[in-house]
C-alpha cells in the first residue's frame, strides 16, 4: 500500500483540552486508513498507551488518527474508583489529524437518556441500572462522534479513507493489530457465536472496510426501535431490552448482514482504579485453535511450501500424508481423508478437478453434512475416519504446545467455503490462508508431463490455471491471508518463510509467541526439494515487468493448428492474470475480473482440437 505522510505543516495546533466546552483540532493531511479512538481514558499512561503504541499504532503507521472523548475528570463506569485525567492524551494527541471533546452536558442536551433507560435489558449479566445503559448511550455518540470527525477531515481533504478501525481508550492491547489487510469487517472473537454468550457481538473493537465501518459507526441510534420491534416478533429469550452485544449482532447480521469476520485478538478493559480485567479474554482460550490452509493449483509448489511450513516448525502436520511417489518423493504434504473427502465432494456433483469447464460449477453448499460422517477407510488405515478426528488431534497438539495445524489440497482452491462453513458449525477457529502461485505455462507443462494420473493438454493446463487461481484468491478474500510464489519461494526461502511466519503472526494464529523458525530444516528440505524437481531455465518463463504486463510471445508445439491457436489465447489470457498477481492487483477487493462468457466466446473463436460436440455441450452448460 502506498505510503502517504504528513502533511508539511498543521492548519490548527491542538487546543486545550479543557478551554471550551467542544474541543476541535484539525491537521492536512492525507493517508489511506484512520485509527477511530473513542471513549474516555482510564490509566491511559500507567497502563494503555504503550500497549496501544506497539500493537496498533506502530502496526498502522500509515493510518490517519482521530480522537473523540469526554471533558470530564469524573469516570462514569459503575464501582470505578479513580479519576479521569485527559491531560495524558498528550502523547497520542500529538499525532492525531483531528480531535474532539464534549462536555457531559453537550451529551445530555443531544440523548435523553431516559428515554433509553426504559429498555434496560434486566437479564444482562453485571449491567447496573441505569449507569450501564447511560454508559453505553455515551459510547455509541463517541463511536459516531469521532466518525463524524473523520469524515469532517475527508471533506476537507476530498478523499475517502480505504480501511477504518476503532479502538477504545481504556483498553491494554495484548495482539498486534492491522487494519490496512484484504479483511472486510473484523470484530473480536469474544462472546459471539459460544455457549455462553448466542447471538452476540462484541462492540469494544471493530476494523475493516469504510463502507462497512460506517454501519457500524452510524446505524446504531437509527436502529433502536426496529431493533426492539424485531425482537418481539421473533420471540427473542436471551435477553430482552437494549443490551449492547444482541443489539450489535441484530445490526450487523440481521438487519445489514454484513460478512462478519471473528478474530481472536486479546485486550483487557482498564478501571481508573488501575485494576485489568484480566478474564476479558478468557473465552477466546476455550475457542479451539485455529491453524491454516495453503491455496494453490496443482503443481504450483503446494506441495514445498507446506513442506517448508512444517519443517521449519511454523506448522504442523499432525495426520497421516498422501504416500510419496516420483513426483514428490518428499512428501505431498496432504491428509489423505482430506483430499479423499474434496474428491468425495466433486464426484457426487459429477465433476472432477482436471476437467477445466467444470471447476467453477462447484457448489459449496452441498456436503457440508458429511463433515462428520465416516470415510470410507483408504490405505494404510484400520477403520474408517472423521475429518474431524483429524482436527482435533491437530486441535489437541496445538493445546500441548505443538505449532497451529496446516491443511493442504489443490482442490481446497473450489471446496475452501464448504470447509469454512463446516469448520465453523463445529467451532474451529477460522484459519490463516496462505497462498501460492507458478508461472502459468511451467504449470501446464509439468501437468502435460506428468507420470501419474491423467496427462493434461497444455491448453487446458492454463485453463486450469486461470480458474484455480481466481477461485483461490476469491473464496479467500476477507481472510487474513498470505500470499507467495514459487520464484521468490526458490530464491530465498529461509527469508521468505520468514516473512510467512511473521504474516501468520498478524493473523493471530499461534498460541503465545511466534515459534522460533528452523533454519537447518529449511536448508535441508530445500536442496533435496530443488535438486529433485524445479529448474528455472526454461526460456519460456516469464520475466515480471508487471508495470506494462509484457511477456514473451508463446511458439506453441501442437501439431494441430487450432490447438496452437487455442493455447495461444488462453497463454495470453493466463499471463496478464500472472502479471496482476505479481503487482498484486489482482488480491485487491475491486480487482475486475473477466467474465467468464468473454473466456468463452475467445475459445468459441478457434475449433476445439476436442471435437465440436463435446465443446460445445460443456460451454453451454456453463452459459447455462
Amino acid at each position: 500500500m502506498k505510503h502517504f505522510g504528513f502533511g508539511a505543516c498543521l492548519l490548527a495546533a491542538v487546543q486545550s483540552i479543557f478551554a471550551l466546552s467542544t474541543d476541535l483540532n484539525l491537521k492536512n493531511d492525507i493517508r489511506p486508513c484512520a485509527l477511530l479512538f473513542f471513549g474516555i481514558p482510564r490509566k491511559f499512561s500507567d497502563l494503555v498507551f504503550s500497549s496501544m503504541d506497539v500493537n496498533v499504532l506502530e502496526k498502522n503507521k500509515d493510518c490517519a488518527i482521530f480522537v473523540h472523548s469526554y471533558r470530564t475528570s469524573t469516570d462514569f463506569e459503575a464501582n470505578n474508583s479513580g479519576e479521569i485525567n485527559l491531560e495524558e492524551l498528550n502523547p497520542l494527541l500529538e499525532r492525531t489529524s483531528a480531535s474532539k471533546f464534549d462536555t457531559e452536558d453537550d451529551f445530555q442536551k443531544q440523548y435523553n437518556v431516559e428515554y433509553y433507560r426504559k429498555f434496560f435489558p434486566k437479564e444482562a449479566h453485571g449491567w447496573s441500572y441505569p449507569k450501564s445503559m447511560d454508559n453505553m448511550i455515551r459510547q455509541w455518540h463517541s463511536i459516531k462522534s469521532v466518525w463524524d470527525l473523520m469524515t469532517e477531515h475527508e471533506e476537507a481533504n476530498l478523499q475517502k479513507f480505504q480501511n477504518v478501525g476503532f479502538f477504545r481508550l481504556d483498553v491494554e492491547y495484548k495482539e498486534p493489530v492491522m487494519i490496512s489487510s484484504n479483511e472486510f469487517s473484523v470484530v473480536p472473537s469474544l462472546m459471539h457465536k459460544t455457549k455462553f454468550f448466542l447471538s452476540q457481538i462484541n462492540d469494544r473493537m471493530f476494523y475493516g472496510v469504510r463502507e462497512f465501518a460506517e454501519i457500524w459507526a452510524t446505524e446504531r441510534f437509527p436502529s433502536v426501535e426496529e431493533y426492539l420491534t424485531w425482537q418481539e416478533n421473533i420471540n427473542h429469550p436471551r435477553i430482552k431490552g437494549l443490551h449492547s452485544e444482541s443489539f450489535l449482532n441484530y445490526l450487523l447480521i440481521e438487519k445489514w448482514k454484513l460478512p462478519i469476520q471473528e478474530r481472536d485478538i486479546c485486550f483487557h478493559r482498564v478501571r481508573t482504579s488501575g485494576e485489568i480485567l484480566q478474564d476479558d479474554c478468557e473465552l477466546i482460550g476455550k475457542k479451539k485453535a485455529t491453524g491454516a490452509v495453503v491455496l494453490g493449483m496443482h503443481r504450483s509448489g503446494t506441495s514445498l511450501l507446506t513442506g517448508l511450513l512444517v519443517k521449519s516448525s511454523v506448522l504442523t502436520f499432525p495426520d497421516e500424508d498422501i504416500k510419496t511417489n516420483e513426483e514428490n518423493p518428499l512428501g505431498f504434504f496432504e491428509n489423505k481423508n482430506v483430499v479423499g473427502l474434496n474428491d468425495i465432494w466433486l464426484s457426487e456433483q459429477g465433476l472432477s478437478w482436471n476437467r477445466p469447464f467444470e471447476v467453477d460449477l462447484f457448489d459449496n453448499t452441498v456436503g457440508i453434512e458429511t463433515f462428520n460422517d465416516e470415510i470410507p477407510c483408504l490405505s494404510n488405515c484400520t477403520q474408517n475416519v472423521t475429518i474431524m478426528s483429524y482436527f482435533n488431534r491437530a486441535i489437541a497438539a496445538h493445546s500441548k504446545g505443538f505449532s497451529p495445524w496446516v491443511l493442504k489440497d489443490p482442490r481446497l482452491c473450489i471446496t475452501l467455503p464448504t470447509w469454512l462453513q463446516a469448520l465453523e458449525s463445529a467451532m474451529v477457529a477460522t484459519p490463516a490462508i496462505v497462498m501460492t502461485y507458478r508461472n502459468p505455462l511451467e504449470v501446464a507443462k509439468s501437468l502435460n508431463k506428468r507420470k501419474h494420473g491423467k496427462t493434461v493438454n497444455i491448453w487446458e493446463g492454463l485453463m486450469l490455471w486461470i480458474w484455480y487461481n481466481k477461485m483461490a484468491i476469491i473464496n479467500s478474500n476477507g481472510l487474513c491471508r498470505s500470499v507467495t510464489n514459487m520464484e521468490v519461494l526458490i530464491a530465498d526461502p529461509i527469508r521468505e518463510i520468514r516473512r510467512i511466519r511473521d504474516e501468520l503472526g498478524k493473523c493471530n494464529i499461534f498460541m503465545d509467541k511466534v515459534p522460533k523458525l528452523n533454519e537447518s530444516g529449511i536448508e535441508v528440505f530445500t536442496d533435496k526439494q530443488l535438486n529433485h524437481q524445479y529448474s528455472y531455465k526454461d526460456s519460456d518463463i516469464f520475466k515480471s515487468k508487471s508495470q506494462d504486463c509484457t511477456f514473451p510471445k508463446y511458439i506453441s508445439k501442437a501439431e494441430d493448428l487450432d490447438e496452437k491457436k487455442l493455447e495461444q489465447v488462453l497463454y495470453r489470457r493466463a499471463m496478464k492474470l500472472y502479471c496482476d498477481m505479481q503487482s498484486g492487483i489482482a488480491f485487491e477487493r475491486n480487482y475486475v475480473w473477466s467474465s467468464l462468457e468473454d473466456i468463452l466466446l475467445q475459445i468459441h473463436e478457434v475449433t476445439s482440437v476436442m471435437g465440436s460436440s463435446e465443446v460445445n455441450s460443456m460451454t453451454s452448460q456453463k452459459r447455462n
